[in-house]
């Protein structure tokens, strides 16, 4: 009997590896074995080159009776997996630009065959790079093998709606065994942020509010990092709520020990308390709405003569119901956040195999495209919001919140806050648009505020990083205290 071609063997091996095992299952919930697998395989290359050298098979021994040298029986071990290899990816490659179920959607080519151009941009601005991907191929764009960036307003309600049978991305199962249980919170125990909840937080804020005012007054109009203060108030505020988490930086100007120390990992209880979802949106939101205001400042003088109604003895002290109301400091702040959202991406989410039937069975319909079952979906919120087909003047014009609705296309997608079936939005939501309209109004009433000498703002967005939420760079101005009015 003809002994078979070992190196076509090992070929046709790595076609049905990939046939029949890596291109099924959920193989991002056991990544940690494919790392020990890797070093099995390495083990068992070794171990093969060894027995090879030990026998006379002829399968590489032509002359038997002669021992195999050393170097021959690694040359084969090497050959062996190389042909393994190859089979594999060439059957990957293969299925991915021809007959994936994607195959139909544009992307640029290295997209559609490795995830390595994604995973590329994570420490760069991906986002700007996923919105002129969408300028080139239009609304939806193959930015994975298995990945699409939807940058259609229509796509909310069936990939993100309260209907949706969208599941969790991937992304998600990677991160959540590393989530205590004892961190979730009790529904029975833990009250949720209603009105009389939200009065006793203002009530709390207030202090450190205060006190970030005190500090900026003490400055005199010195250029200062507002970008670094909202963050040392934000998690001082945070920190209150929290037992034991009390870190005084407000009053030292200096990052706590602890602080300093999560940043490697070292202290994931902190990391819960200072960047959970809630704290970097209310930085990043505080930060970006003085950026815009500096820019125009315009807006400061409409926003002054609003909030003119509610002082008192030239004291601005109002409640979380009276800002609430405001038509042009929630349009800013609205206005704003379309410009430059928390979370650039939104959430992931996977189409079902079946149940949402907008078209055939399986997958999503949005209008005459189909997206099949299993496919990972992403809502470049940066994208949409800078789409002409959702904003037909990208500019920053509050007034298109409540004067000029025909500018705000997409209006009832609008959701900086991160949407889906399990949306951070809800309560986190109100907590966050209550200090941040608490904090913006209490700092345009009593500050002239400018850049810094110098300064344009170009180091605000310049540096800035997607690391899911969006790390902006140094915001660097001056707070010069307003003659005649209270602190």
């Amino acid at each position: 009997m003809p002994v078979p071609n070992p190196l076509l063997a090992a070929s046709a091996v790595g076609v049905a590896a990939h046939l029949l095992f890596f291109k099924k299952l959920e193989h991002h919930v056991v990544h940690r074995r494919y790392v020990a697998f890797r070093r099995h395989v390495a083990a068992s290359a070794g171990s093969f080159a060894l027995g090879v050298y030990m026998s006379q098979s002829p399968i590489l021994n032509e002359k038997p009776g002669v021992h195999i040298s050393w170097v021959s029986a690694i040359s084969f071990s090497l050959q062996l997996h190389a042909c393994f290899l190859l089979g594999l990816y060439a059957s990957l490659l293969t299925y991915r630009l021809f007959f994936h179920p994607l195959k139909k959607f544009p992307g640029p080519l290295s997209a559609r065959i490795s995830t390595f151009w994604l995973t590329s941009y994570n420490y760069n601005d991906v986002w700007r790079d996923v919105a002129s991907l969408h300028e080139q191929y239009g609304p939806f764009v193959r930015i994975a093998p298995g990945e699409l960036s939807v940058r259609d307003p229509k796509a909310v309600a069936a990939l993100h709606g309260p209907k949706s049978k969208c599941d969790e991305a991937p992304f998600y199962h990677v991160i959540k065994p590393t989530t205590s249980l004892h961190m979730l919170p009790d529904p029975d125990i833990h009250d949720d942020f209603d009105d009389r909840t939200l009065r006793e937080y203002n009530q709390r804020a207030s202090a450190y509010r205060s006190v970030l005012l005190d500090r900026i007054h003490a400055t005199k109009g010195e250029p200062m990092d507002m970008a670094r203060w909202f963050r040392f108030y934000v998690c001082e505020v945070i920190g209150h709520l929290a037992p034991g988490a009390i870190f005084n930086i407000l009053q030292t100007s200096d990052n706590h020990w602890a602080i300093d120390a999560f940043g490697s990992g070292l202290l994931p209880s902190v990391h819960d308390i200072c960047y959970r979802p809630i704290v970097h949106t209310l930085v990043a939101g505080m930060t970006s709405i003085l950026y815009e205001l500096v820019k125009h400042p315009e807006h400061i003088d409409r926003l002054r003569q609003e909030l003119a109604p509610l002082v008192q003895d030239s004291l601005l002290d109002p409640s979380p119901d009276e800002l609430e109301h405001l038509e042009h400091l929630n349009a800013v702040i609205n206005e704003t956040l379309r410009l430059h959202p928390p979370v650039h991406t939104t959430i992931w989410c996977v189409t079902p195999p079946g149940g949402v039937r907008f078209g055939p069975p399986g997958g999503v319909r949005l209008g005459h495209v189909h997206i099949p079952g299993g496919t990972i979906v992403t809502y470049p919120q940066y994208a949409v919001s800078r789409s002409k087909s959702a904003v037909p003047l990208d500019a920053f014009i509050p007034e298109r919140w409540y004067r000029f609705p025909w500018m705000a296309v997409y209006k009832n997608t609008f959701s900086p806050f991160v949407m889906g079936v399990y949306p951070w939005a809800g309560d986190n939501k109100r907590l966050a648009l209550m200090d941040i309209r608490q904090v913006i109004s209490r700092l345009v009433w009593t500050f002239d505020v400018a850049f810094a000498p110098g300064e344009d703002g170009g180091s605000f967005e310049g540096v800035a990083l997607d690391t899911f939420m969006v790390a902006y760079g140094p915001l660097i101005l001056t707070l010069k205290a307003r003659q005649g009015v209270q602190l």
